[in-house]
């Protein structure tokens, strides 16, 4: 078709290149009135053709060339779009499935919390109800109450002889878990040196025997590990009627006797669990007396508040009332 196009070109260059000359011949009189044209330029004009001809297909070439750029441009952004779009959507389930993960983890670890809590708890039960069935079935010959602040230190002071069985029991009138106490009991060995024999840390009742070895002075010490002051109840007895029981199934005293003993001790008990009960009802009884106080404190400062306001509201309302 391009070749199509340059031969009429040609052929229409031919034409025109003859026309001049005859006009040329027939106007050679009027050289005066008409200017003089320009001549023709054959390959000037096919220059300019061929200029238009490819120029035009070239513009158009680079208009394709561009417009499929842009369009491969397009495409990769697009295709990088779609490919973020998908990662950050890779991302958001990873976090997801990371965080539910990590939900769960939690969730075990707070049962498994509880869980330990609740058997640490029923453990503490139990031992305070074994310690306190031990207390209801045992007798003390000393009871002592000591107060103490947080942090502070008692030792109290035993001489006890050889070979002497001893019983031990300290209780927490506040039986609040947060509320605890260190004990250490220590005594002569074989060479007289002071060791520690036994020790408890962090608790809120305990129960101990023990049959010492060496005459000497031991020591118990009980220091309060607890969050303010606490009232403590130490109760000892020392076992030394051994022989004094031999002694009396040798010289064989009477039943009337033995039932004595026995009716003894058990008054002895239940005047110890008493007064570890009258200890506890004295102290909640003290902390509701506190509470009440204060509730009365505040009700009559409420009160004196709401009187004062009443006055002043009154002062105001007078005063509105005279200036009209």
């Amino acid at each position: 078709m391009k070749i199509f196009r340059i031969f009429l070109l040609i052929l229409l260059l031919i034409n025109i290149q003859s026309q001049p000359n005859n006009a040329t011949q027939s106007n050679t009189t009027n050289k005066e009135v008409k200017k003089e044209e320009k001549p023709f330029n054959l390959t000037e004009s096919l220059i300019n053709f061929f200029i238009e001809a490819f120029g035009a297909n070239k513009t158009n070439t680079n208009n394709t060339s561009n417009q499929t750029v842009n369009n491969e441009e397009d495409i990769r952004k697009k295709r990088e779009a779609e490919m973020k779009k998908k990662l950050e959507a890779e991302r958001d389930k990873k976090r997801k499935e990371e965080e539910e993960k990590k939900a769960k983890l939690e969730k075990i670890k707070m049962e498994n919390e509880k869980k330990k809590k609740e058997k640490k708890e029923k453990l503490r039960e139990e031992e305070k109800e074994f310690i306190s069935n031990i207390l209801a079935n045992s007798s003390f010959e000393e009871v002592a109450q000591v107060n103490l602040n947080k942090g502070e230190r008692e030792t109290l002071y035993l001489d006890l002889k050889g070979r002497t069985k001893i019983k031990i029991a300290i209780v927490l009138i506040d039986s609040d878990v947060d509320e605890k106490v260190n004990f250490f009991f220590t005594g002569p060995n074989a060479r007289g040196h002071n060791i520690v024999i036994k020790q408890y840390y962090s608790k809120n009742f305990l129960f101990w025997e023990y049959e010492t070895l060496y005459p000497g002075e031991y020591y118990a010490e009980i220091t309060n590990k607890g969050t303010k002051e606490n009232e403590i109840v130490f109760l000892f007895h020392d076992d030394i009627a051994s022989e004094k029981k031999d002694t009396i199934n040798n010289e064989k005293i009477d039943k009337i006797s033995m039932m004595l003993n026995n009716i003894d001790n058990n008054i002895n008990q239940l005047r110890n669990k008493k007064k570890i009960e009258i200890k506890q009802v004295n102290s909640h009884n003290k902390k509701v007396t506190e509470n009440n106080k204060w509730i009365v404190i505040y009700s009559i400062i409420e009160i004196c508040t709401m009187i004062l306001v009443f006055m002043m509201q009154s002062c105001y309302i007078n005063s509105m009332i005279n200036k009209v």
